[in-house]
Order: structure tokens, then C-alpha cells, then sequence
């Protein structure tokens, strides 16, 4: 949570305050800003209230029946709505980057097994997942997994136990 301490001792999110100035000035309404962010109206106006006080300038003109923005809010909305905007790529982009795997993937397994399940499989593993390469052993050995690097062995057949 980014948090700025105001003069009066206050503290401001203002991350989430900048995210409801912009908002604000896209809907023209707080009703419409706190909805969308899903945040109560009083929180949004206070935010506004808040990032005014920090900024030490009027931002909006309230009335009754509607809001206007000052040419210093236009000025400021102008700056945060490209940086807002950057941002949110930003956490796109890492986001999205844990979500797809990637790397080597060394996989010993016994030729029946392969032959019959694994190997038809790897096609489409391959189109649902192109930036991992499967590196496959078939053969009916155990397999060292530290020592050889392997990832998944597959082995049937009663466990064997060292002593």
C-alpha cells in the first residue's frame, strides 16, 4: 500500500486516491466513481478530499447536482492517468508471466508407459504449453532424479526400498 503522511498527521492511500481522482473525472460523478471501484461514496469523496489537502490544491468544484474539474485537476489528471495507466500494464504483465510456464521439463519414464500414453500425449502438450521442452528418457532403469536432473520419473510396479 503506498501511504503518504499528510501534514495534519493523517494518512492517505494515495495510490487509491489518484485511482479515484481518475475515475471521477471520467464519470463526472461520485456515485458512478465509488460503484466502480467498489468502494462506499463517502469513502471516494474523502479520498478526493484528502488528495486535495496533500496536493494543496483544489482539484474538483462540487455543487450539489455536480461536479467540474479545476484546470489544476485537469492539469493532474492529465500526468496520472499515463502513469495509472503504466502501472496497470505492469502488474498485467507480471501477472500473466507467473501464470505461463516456461523452461525444461526432464521426464524419465518406462517404454510401455511411453509409448502408449506419453509420447501421444506430447503434441498436445506441446501446442497447450510451447515455451516448456520436454527433455524424455524411456527406459526401464531407476532413474538417479538429483544426480541426472530429472523433474518426474514414472515407474510401475512395486516399490523399491535402499537399505
Amino acid at each position: 500500500m503506498v501511504s503518504t503522511n499528510m501534514d495534519d498527521g493523517a494518512i492517505m492511500n494515495q495510490l487509491l486516491a489518484m485511482r479515484t481522482f481518475v475515475r471521477l473525472v471520467e464519470t463526472a460523478s461520485f456515485t458512478r466513481t465509488a460503484d466502480q471501484l467498489c468502494i462506499a461514496r463517502s469513502t471516494a469523496s474523502k479520498l478526493i478530499a484528502d488528495l486535495e489537502r496533500y496536493l494543496g490544491v483544489r482539484l474538483v468544484e462540487r455543487t450539489t447536482r455536480k461536479i467540474g474539474v479545476t484546470a489544476e485537476g485537469l492539469a493532474y489528471h492529465d500526468r496520472i492517468a499515463g502513469i495509472l495507466a503504466d502501472l496497470d500494464d505492469a502488474d498485467r504483465a507480471i501477472r500473466g508471466s507467473g501464470l505461463k510456464p516456461a523452461g525444461r521439463l526432464r521426464i524419465e519414464a518406462p517404454r510401455s508407459f511411453a509409448d502408449r500414453l506419453l509420447i501421444p500425449m506430447l503434441p498436445g502438450f506441446a501446442a497447450d504449453y510451447p515455451d516448456i521442452q520436454i527433455a524424455l528418457g524411456v527406459n526401464d532403469r531407476t532413474a538417479n532424479m538429483i544426480g541426472e536432473g530429472v523433474h518426474c520419473a514414472i515407474r510401475g510396479g512395486p516399490r523399491r526400498t535402499r537399505r
